[in-house]
């Protein structure tokens, strides 16, 4: 099987990953939540792995810089945000999806609040007061810090695991990412696709959907260059 992380980007019926070739459905197990920031990828995708051995490689597509997330003990307090893993969890499945045995969605866990809600001004995030101390005392480099201490520390775990895997970024980060050149110097950018990005690609289509997200087009090209370079290339040298 193949694990896959990521947000909005990555989850859905119409999303890179239900395009895969090498990896068809239901091969993928897809915890990409819409609203996600780094903490859940980073922090879900650790907790995937010690759940179970079956999986043969590890696909990232790292969300934006400034996103925090955080567990909470009442999910329930959420329920009328959309902002949350339980809702977009309720919204990554569709009629057609190819269900044996388990669906995917089963391992996503249902008691994360994404705090984008809170830079949105979600109303129900921003009421409840969980994200307001940090994003009033954090700025970029900040994040920046506590983003590559994820990649990081997500990365060793892989290796230790021996676990193919590539990380992949929704946007061009590199220039932000050099805030920290000495952290820097612990990525193995060679596990790092960053060649393209999907929303670079978007804009050369101009194909964007409704709610400003690259479109089916580009989501089947960006399955292309995973199917292509990541998986052959990338993951063919790691599995050799």
């Amino acid at each position: 099987m193949l694990l896959v992380n990521g947000c909005s980007f990555t989850q859905g019926q119409h999303s890179w990953p239900t395009h895969l070739k090498q990896f068809r459905q239901p091969q993928v197990v897809n915890l990409s939540c819409s609203s996600a920031g780094n903490t859940y990828i980073h922090e879900s995708t650790i907790n995937a792995l010690s759940r179970s051995t079956a999986y043969r490689a590890v696909l990232i597509m790292w969300s934006g810089l400034t996103r925090i997330d955080t567990r909470v003990s009442d999910i329930d307090r959420f329920q009328n945000s959309w902002y949350n893993s339980k809702y977009a969890c309720d919204h990554n499945d569709w009629p057609k999806k190819i269900i044996e045995s388990v669906n995917d969605q089963d391992f996503v866990d249902k008691d994360w609040v994404f705090g984008l809600g809170e830079q949105n001004r979600d109303k129900v995030v921003t009421q409840s007061g969980v994200f307001t101390g940090m994003y009033k005392h954090m700025e970029l480099k900040q994040f920046v810090f506590h983003f590559l201490i994820k990649l990081i520390s997500l990365q060793n775990t892989l290796k230790i695991m021996n676990l193919p895997y590539c990380f992949m970024f929704y946007q061009p980060y590199q220039k932000d990412l050099q805030k920290f050149p000495e952290l820097c110097k612990l990525v193995d950018w060679n596990c790092v696709y960053l060649e393209q990005n999907i929303f670079e690609i978007a804009n050369l289509n101009n194909d964007f959907d409704s709610t400003g997200h690259p479109g089916i087009t580009t989501h089947k090209q960006w399955a292309n260059i995973v199917d292509q370079i990541i998986i052959d290339k990338l993951l063919g040298e790691q599995y050799a």
